[in-house]
């Protein structure tokens, strides 16, 4: 199992175990960099492009674990029945063989407000796709 795959299968885990009854079902897990979207009058916007599959984002998080010393994974919500997941990393990197080191962070969607302690998970009216 690639270290994508766990971190993927921690993050979804971790989710459907602590908010059992409020945590909606998907189909499948697409992630996107942040520095592919932008947040503007409260709604992300994104390329469709951005949006890819694991599979589609392997080899890409590899070369991140060999230049990062961190990578947050933000699981923004449910959008088009799947999970978005926005990965962050440092702007500063550099080359190094340190891949199991680098620390993964994990976390969600925004709560719907502080008087009502619900995970917000739909995104249909927060992602514009562009």
């Amino acid at each position: 199992m690639s270290r994508l795959d766990l971190e993927i299968d921690n993050i979804q885990e971790f989710f459907r175990n602590q908010f059992q009854n409020d945590c909606p079902s998907w189909s499948q897990v697409l992630l996107v960099e942040a520095i592919s979207s932008y947040y503007e009058n409260g709604k992300y916007k994104l390329p469709r492009s951005a949006l890819l599959t694991k599979e589609e984002y392997k080899a890409r998080f590899e070369i991140l674990l060999s230049t990062c010393t961190w990578i947050n994974f933000n699981a923004l919500g449910i959008f088009q029945n799947s999970l978005v997941i926005n990965l962050e990393y440092p702007r500063d990197r550099k080359i190094h063989n340190n891949k199991d080191m680098v620390a993964i962070n994990l976390s969600g969607p925004c709560l719907i407000s502080l008087n009502n302690p619900q995970l917000e998970w739909n995104l249909a009216n927060k992602i514009t796709l562009i």
